[in-house]
């Protein structure tokens, strides 16, 4: 479980940074938007972490991954979808944003779940790092 700064830090920058459709957090309700229209889900699906420095006020170093998902009616366009979250990784690629230090955002990869007949996914992992000083 991603450490609650991350959380705040990287929600906070996503939906400064994302104006194209409304931007949900993982505790979210998990309902898409009423007009079934696009959006964008943030999750923190891994993170681990490990004891830098040892004694009172130890240091501890978090990585791991957040995914940004971003949903589209069929039909909408899936080269569109594709271009919103590379510009979105043009603000995570390599960034230090607040305390948390993003590396190279992956590829989006398309999920055509035919089950959902109503959107298209596109995900895209982010990995980050943060330390968590004494």
């Amino acid at each position: 479980m991603a450490h609650s700064l991350v959380v705040e830090t990287i929600d906070a920058h996503v939906r400064a940074s994302f104006e194209h459709c409304p931007v949900l957090a993982e505790d979210d309700n998990g309902e898409s938007p009423a007009d079934l229209g696009p959006f964008l889900v943030v999750a923190y699906p891994y993170s681990r972490s490990e004891q830098e420095t040892v004694g009172d006020g130890a240091d501890f170093e978090e990585e791991g991954a957040f995914t940004l998902t971003l949903a589209v009616p069929r039909g909408f366009g899936v080269r569109q979808a594709r271009s919103w979250l590379d510009g979105m990784a043009v603000t995570l690629r390599a960034k230090q944003i607040g305390p948390v230090w993003c590396a190279a955002p992956q590829p989006a990869v398309l999920d055509d779940d035919r089950s959902d007949q109503a959107y298209v996914r596109l995900i895209m992992a982010v990995p980050y790092r943060f330390l968590l000083e004494g």
